[in-house]
């Protein structure tokens, strides 16, 4: 449930979790090359989608290689550098084939990965993000726990039952990590960076205790009753989130706001913005979401948005009337 959450609530997570699964389909020997290329393809779209916190999977042959000791050093060289390859190639092309797309992605590592590596904070620390990655592993983390230290104390399963799930467990956890411990050279923090990493926290946890589940399932008498009562959760929680499609669940002002200025402002243009609203990111992803409007704190522009009460204003607008609750709308005189 907990890895199907996550790429549901995150499409980066849907193609690292996508790259991931086809690099080991091709672990099986047939049409390995086939899968690295599939393989390297998710990564770059992955990257299109979350930049450079999605390129973590580019360690899992490392840890293969590391925890199981099966593959060679050989093999574990080739496969990461197949998979830099594969993911590079499809950015290259498009970045040399658009310029625009070149131009950007220039921009985005100026301003976004260098400059958050240099000065941008959005944390206290540069720890902060394990605290973030503790406090939504820990609820799993203490189930789990439960459910192991349970099947122990009743013997339901043996220390060395545990062995034969232990190396894929162990390089889950630390492929997971790989995809958090780095976010740490950076000031700007935030749960969603390491979100797609929680898949695979999930089944390093779900390895640990299947022997456990396992015995559990083939042991009840009651299995199909079981069956039906997790189907019927599944239909009731897929009926209950079809319901709410177009419904506003969070941030319902905010939105009313935003689509009220949108039908103001013209499509693909830029508002300034006061210095209040620079980093209101959220605001600043509505409007580029849903009318590509960009923001600038500094620029003249034909339209001008402050957060509602502000005393501060410039001189040369006047409000625009939209009934708003959070921001307010002026248009140059």
């Amino acid at each position: 449930i907990a890895p199907m959450a996550v790429f549901l609530a995150s499409p980066g997570a849907a193609f690292i979790t996508g790259a991931v699964y086809f690099y080991l389909c091709g672990r099986s020997g047939r049409n390995d090359f086939l899968y690295l290329g599939i393989s390297g393809g998710l990564l770059s779209l992955g990257f299109l989608t979350k930049g450079f916190t999605s390129l973590f999977p580019l360690s899992l042959p490392f840890w293969i290689w590391l925890i199981r000791k099966e593959d060679g050093f050989l093999k574990m060289v080739t496969d990461s550098l197949l998979l830099v390859i594969f993911t590079s190639l499809p950015l290259i092309i498009l970045f040399k084939a658009n310029a625009a797309a070149g131009e950007y992605i220039l921009i985005y590592i100026d301003h976004q990965v260098w400059s958050s590596i240099k000065t941008a904070e959005t944390a206290d620390g540069r720890y902060v993000i394990l605290i973030l990655w503790l406090n939504d592993i820990l609820p799993p983390l203490i189930g789990s726990g439960l459910i192991l230290w349970v099947s122990l104390k009743k013997k339901v399963v043996r220390w060395t039952d545990l062995k034969e799930n232990s190396r894929w467990a162990m390089i889950f956890c630390m492929f997971g990590f790989s995809g958090v411990l780095p976010i740490m050279i950076t000031l700007r923090q935030s749960s969603f960076y390491i979100l797609p990493t929680f898949v695979f926290f999930s089944l390093s946890l779900a390895l640990w205790i299947s022997p456990a589940v396992n015995f559990l399932l083939l042991n009840l008498k009651s299995i199909l009753k079981i069956k039906i009562i997790a189907l019927t959760l599944f239909v009731v929680s897929l009926a209950f989130a079809t319901a709410q499609i177009g419904s506003i669940g969070r941030d319902k002002d905010e939105l009313d706001d935003v689509f009220k200025i949108i039908d103001i402002v013209p499509e693909r243009s830029m508002v300034r913005i006061s210095p209040d609203l620079a980093t209101v990111w959220g605001l600043q992803a509505q409007f580029a979401r849903y009318a590509h409007i960009s923001q600038d704190p500094q620029s003249s522009q034909e339209y001008y948005l402050v957060m509602k009460g502000e005393t501060h204003l410039l001189g040369g607008y006047r409000k625009v009337d939209l009934n708003t609750s959070l921001y307010e709308l002026y248009k140059r005189n």
